[in-house]
C-alpha cells in the first residue's frame, strides 16, 4: 500500500453495508448493488477531475459476471425505477483475474486491508497501521473526510442500525487520530 500511496496515481472507493440490513437480500443482489455503487463513485471521480478512465473489477462472484460489465458499459446504471444514467466517463470494463497484473494485486490488497478494518473491530493496531494509508488514497473532494467511502442505504430508518454505522465511522477515525 505505501508503494501504492507513493506512486500518486491510485484512488480509492469503497462502500459499506451493515450485515443486519443486507441479510434479506439475496447475494447477487448485493453484490451488484454494491459494484453498482461503486462505478456511480468512479464515474463521479472521473468527473470531478475531468477525465475518463477504464474500471478493472476485482472477482465479481455472480452467475454472469461478463453479463454485468457488459450492461454498465453500454447501458450504465439502472435503477428500480425505470431510468438509467450513463457512465459517460467509463471508457470501458473488464474483470481482474488474481496474479495478472501489479494492480489487480494492489486493488486486492487494499481491498483486503479495509475489509479488515471494517470487520475486525478488535484489532485496533492493525486498523491503525492500514487505515490511515487507505484514507490517504481515499478520493476526497476540499474539506471533506472521504468523498470515497460509501455507507449504504443511504437513509437508515432504525436508530440500533444507525448506531451501527455511526460507531464504525468513529473507530475508523479513531484509527486516524491515533
Amino acid at each position: 500500500m505505501e508503494l501504492a500511496l507513493r506512486s500518486g496515481n491510485v484512488t480509492f472507493c469503497a462502500q459499506v453495508t451493515l450485515h443486519d440490513l443486507a441479510r434479506n437480500q439475496s447475494h447477487d443482489d448485493l453484490v451488484l448493488f454494491g459494484a453498482n455503487t461503486v462505478l456511480g463513485k468512479f464515474n463521479q471521480f472521473l468527473e470531478d477531475r475531468q477525465s475518463h478512465g477504464y474500471a478493472v473489477f476485482d472477482k465479481i462472484p455472480v452467475e454472469h459476471p461478463y453479463r454485468y460489465l457488459r450492461e454498465k458499459f453500454q447501458v450504465g446504471l439502472t435503477f428500480p425505477d425505470g431510468h438509467s444514467r450513463r457512465l459517460d466517463r467509463v471508457v470501458g470494463t473488464a474483470h481482474a483475474v488474481d496474479g495478472t497484473s501489479h494492480l489487480c494485486s494492489i486493488a486486492d490488497v487494499m481491498l483486503g486491508a479495509f475489509r479488515y478494518c471494517v470487520n475486525e473491530p478488535d484489532n485496533e493496531e492493525a486498523g491503525k497501521a492500514m487505515f490511515p494509508t487507505l484514507m490517504r488514497m481515499m478520493w476526497k473532494q476540499p474539506n471533506a473526510l472521504t468523498h470515497g467511502l460509501v455507507f449504504r442505504p443511504r437513509n437508515i430508518s432504525e436508530a440500533k442500525h444507525q448506531a451501527v454505522y455511526d460507531a464504525l465511522w468513529a473507530r475508523l477515525k479513531g484509527y486516524l487520530d491515533a
